[in-house]
C-alpha cells in the first residue's frame, strides 16, 4: 500500500508538474506574441509604441485566419499592419478570418480586404471592408451570405465594382457595391465536367483568387483543378492560355494568389504561391507556352501568398511556419515576421499584389533548369538539427503538417513533448488505477 502511495504521488507531480508548465507556456505567449500585445499597442500613441518586429522600407499588412478545430482556439483570425519603423500601426481581431488585403488607389493609408464572420442566421458573412490607418475607421462597402465555402478574395474594378472569387458557388462574379447587385458571372460548370477537381457537391473548385488583367479579362485560380485561367467576359476561358491542369502536380498542386506580371516589367508572367508543393513559382509565357523561370522552396510549408516588390524581392506568407519572409533574388531571408496561420501580406507602398514587381528573365527555351532563389537545395532550408526537423524527417508530412495546424500557435515541439508525455502518463494512471479497482471489488465479492 505503501509503495503504491508512493507511486500515486510521483505520478501526480508529474502531471502537476506537466500542466503548469504547459500553463506558463500559454501565458507567457499571450504577454509576448499573442493578441494581447497587439491590443496593448493599440492604446497608446503610435510614437509611444515600441517595435515588435524589424524596421523594413515600407508598411507591411498581415491576415491570417482561425481554425476550428485548434485547440484552446482563442485566436480568431487577426489583421495586423506595422509600420517602416516595426510598430503596430493598425491591428483588428473582429472578424473570424482575414484573407485578400489591397491598398485603395491614391492612398496608402486606406486598404481594403476581405473579412468573413459568423452569421446569426446560419452560413458565413462573407464583407467587403475598408479601413483608413489613420484613423481607424472601418466601412462594409458589400456583404454576402453563403453556405460552403467562404469568400478569399476580391479584385477592385472601379469604386463601385468589385471581381469576387466565390469558393461556394464554383464561380467567379462582379458586383455592384452600391446597389448590390451582380452584373457579371462566369460559372465554372461552363468549363469544367463533374468529375474534375474536387467533391462537385462539396467544395468542387476552391476558387480562391480573382485578378483583372491590364486588358479587362479576368486571371482566376482555380485551386482544385490545379490551374490558373484567363476568361474573357463575352466567351469565357481563353483555353490557350491556361496554367496547370487537373492533377498534372509537377506544374501547380492547388495553387493560391497567382500574380500577373506585365511586360513593361519583364512579363508577362504569372508568380504563384505553388501551396502543396511548397514552393513559390513564376512561369513567363513565351510564343504561346509557359516556362518556369523561378523556384522558391528552402524550408517553406504550404505558402499561400507571394509579391514581387519592385526592388527585386518578394514577400512570401509561409503559413504552416507560422511566419512572413522577404527573399531577395539570391534566395536569402532578408525580413520575417511571426504570425499564426498567415493568408496574405501585403507591402502597401509598392501598389497591388505583385503590380510593380519585376519578372526574372527568361533563360531561354531548351536551356534547362529554370533559376531558383533558393541558397539551400530545394529540399529545404538548413536549420541544423532539430528534434522538429527530425520529426518531420521521419514522420510523414501530412501528419506533421495537420497537427501543427491543429494545435495553439505557442504549442512547439517541447510543448508538444509534455502534452504527449501527460497524455500518456494520465491513460496508463487511469488504466492501473480501474485494475486495482477490479481487484479489490473481486476481492470483496469473495
Amino acid at each position: 500500500m505503501e509503495r503504491s502511495t508512493g507511486v500515486r504521488l510521483v505520478v501526480l507531480v508529474l502531471v502537476l508538474g506537466g500542466a503548469l508548465y504547459l500553463a506558463g507556456e500559454y501565458r507567457a505567449y499571450q504577454a509576448t506574441s499573442g493578441t494581447e500585445r497587439f491590443e496593448a499597442a493599440m492604446d497608446r500613441p503610435l510614437s509611444e509604441r515600441e517595435p515588435m518586429v524589424a524596421p523594413r522600407n515600407g508598411t507591411t499588412v498581415v491576415t491570417t485566419q482561425s481554425v476550428r478545430a485548434s485547440m484552446l482556439k482563442g485566436d480568431d483570425g487577426d489583421m495586423i499592419v506595422y509600420d517602416a519603423a516595426g510598430r503596430v500601426r493598425y491591428f483588428d481581431d473582429d472578424a473570424n478570418d482575414y484573407w485578400d488585403v489591397d491598398p485603395l488607389p491614391g492612398s496608402d493609408d486606406r486598404i481594403v480586404y476581405v473579412a468573413t464572420y459568423p452569421n446569426p442566421g446560419g452560413g458565413t458573412l462573407n464583407a467587403i471592408e475598408t479601413v483608413d490607418l489613420e484613423t481607424g475607421e472601418v466601412r462594409r462597402l458589400y456583404t454576402n451570405v453563403t453556405t460552403g465555402g467562404r469568400w478569399h478574395d476580391v479584385d477592385r474594378l472601379s469604386p463601385t465594382e468589385y471581381a469576387v472569387a466565390d469558393i461556394a458557388r464554383d464561380s467567379v462574379q462582379v458586383v455592384n457595391v452600391s446597389t448590390g447587385e451582380t452584373v457579371w458571372t462566369w460559372d465554372a460548370r461552363d468549363a469544367y465536367p463533374p468529375s474534375a477537381g474536387g467533391d462537385p457537391d462539396g467544395d468542387w473548385t476552391h476558387m480562391n483568387d480573382v485578378e483583372q488583367l491590364p486588358d479587362g479579362d479576368i486571371l482566376a485560380s482555380v485551386r482544385n483543378m490545379d490551374q490558373v485561367v484567363r476568361i474573357d467576359r463575352e466567351t469565357g476561358v481563353v483555353s490557350n492560355w491556361t496554367l496547370g491542369s487537373d492533377d498534372a502536380h509537377g506544374t501547380l498542386h492547388e495553387q493560391h494568389n497567382p500574380d500577373y506580371i506585365a511586360p513593361e516589367n519583364g512579363g508577362p508572367s504569372l508568380l504563384v504561391a505553388d501551396s502543396d508543393n511548397d514552393r513559390i513559382v513564376e512561369y513567363h509565357r513565351t510564343e504561346g507556352e509557359w516556362e518556369r523561370t523561378w523556384t522558391y522552396s528552402a524550408g517553406l510549408s504550404w505558402p499561400r501568398d507571394a509579391d514581387r516588390l519592385p526592388n527585386g524581392h518578394t514577400l512570401i506568407t509561409d503559413t504552416r511556419n507560422d511566419r512572413v519572409i522577404e527573399v531577395d533574388g539570391d534566395g536569402e531571408v532578408v525580413w520575417s515576421v511571426p504570425a499564426h496561420r498567415p493568408y496574405e501580406a501585403e507591402r502597401l507602398e509598392t501598389g497591388p499584389e505583385s503590380a510593380d514587381g519585376p519578372a526574372v528573365e527568361p533563360t531561354g527555351a531548351g536551356s534547362g533548369e529554370p533559376s531558383t532563389g533558393n541558397s539551400e537545395s530545394d529540399a529545404g532550408g538548413s536549420g541544423g538539427i532539430s528534434p522538429g526537423r527530425i520529426l518531420w524527417t521521419i514522420l510523414p508530412a501530412p501528419l506533421i503538417a495537420a497537427v501543427r495546424w491543429i494545435l495553439p500557435p505557442w504549442m512547439h515541439f517541447p510543448e508538444m513533448a509534455v502534452l504527449g508525455g501527460l497524455g500518456v502518463t494520465v491513460a496508463v494512471w487511469a488504466g492501473w488505477e480501474l485494475s486495482v479497482l477490479r481487484r479489490v471489488l473481486r476481492a470483496l465479492g469473495r
